[in-house]
């Protein structure tokens, strides 16, 4: 178990979406699972009286140099508000 921890990097990933349009959970596992990344934990919840959607989750891949990638990716989906989502190694 520890050999498994330490070969790979987690992150906190944190995705907040209009509560009206949010990106369905299968296809921001498939983005990351595209970029290198899986999840490790997945939770949502409505703030701010009911907008928006938040979609904070554990991702983890084996090589931290992905993260870069990911964020390229998450800036071209129409879905994510500006300055709405963040990767926290």
């Amino acid at each position: 178990m520890e050999t498994d921890l330490l070969s790979k990097t987690y992150a906190q990933h944190f995705g907040r979406f209009d509560r009206n349009s949010p990106i369905a959970e299968d296809k921001i596992r498939k983005l990351l699972k595209s970029q290198g990344f899986a999840v490790a934990n997945v939770s949502y919840r409505i703030s701010d009286y009911g907008s928006p959607f938040e979609c904070p989750m554990v991702i983890w891949a084996k090589n931290l140099r992905q993260t870069s990638r990911l964020a390229e990716s998450l800036r071209a989906l129409a879905q994510i508000a500006r300055g709405s989502h963040h990767i926290d190694c």
